[in-house]
């Protein structure tokens, strides 16, 4: 156990890492005009009516094509889902529509791409976007969704795995 009186971003993501994490893929756009980015923060904020949150840093491509299109879907990555993952991490190297390579995609309502093989994903109107500091916290009303099956894409301290239900 380490205590951190002082509170650097270094310590931040070394005690945010101890949280175990299904991995969340956010997307948005049409053809050419695609983005999205790996959320950390994505989070229901309200069942009635349904709405979600993903934090964007503001400095990433996807925002801009969130803000023009006012939509984004947030999908569940499954554990065979890791190359998706790599793809759309930052350091792939890959931007925009090249990340979307394969015919793994499609939609529901708002045209937003759709991992096909999510375990879960909802399409989402942007409802708000709230700044501070250097994220967007944007709020959406999920308009459809979609539950798929599998086990999910789980990040904890620095590695990925799966997880199995226990038995209580």
């Amino acid at each position: 156990m380490q205590d951190f009186s002082e509170l650097d971003q270094g310590a931040f993501w070394r005690v945010l890492g101890s949280r175990a994490i299904g991995m969340t893929l956010v997307t948005a756009g049409r053809g050419e005009n695609r983005a999205g980015l790996i959320a950390l923060s994505a989070a229901h904020v309200s069942a009635a009516p349904p709405t979600l949150l993903v934090s964007v840093d503001q400095s990433t491509s996807a925002l801009s094509v969130i803000r023009d299109t006012g939509a984004f879907a947030i999908n569940f990555l499954a554990s065979i889902d890791r190359p998706v993952h790599d793809r759309f991490h930052p350091r792939s190297g890959l931007k925009g529509a090249d990340r979307f390579e394969g015919e793994y995609w499609g939609e529901l309502k708002t045209g937003s791409p759709v991992l096909n093989d999510a375990i879960g994903a909802f399409d989402c109107e942007l409802v708000e976007i709230i700044e501070r500091d250097k994220v967007a916290i944007c709020l959406g009303r999920a308009v459809a969704a979609r539950a798929g099956d599998g086990d999910p894409l789980v990040y904890f301290k620095g590695g990925f795995g799966g997880w199995v239900a226990s038995d209580n």
